[in-house]
């Protein structure tokens, strides 16, 4: 899953998508509770 919410991250700024927008920050608070999580199986 991490992999893929890096991707996706790859992907918007090769579009140059706003960094502060929904979009991405979005994606990147995912990733941030995701590499946050004292379990990695919940995700």
């Amino acid at each position: 899953i991490e992999k893929a919410i890096l991707d996706i991250l790859r992907a918007g700024i090769y579009y140059r998508k706003p960094k502060n927008k929904g979009f991405m920050s979005w994606y990147k608070k995912q990733l941030e509770e995701l590499r946050g999580s004292e379990d990695p199986e919940i995700h």
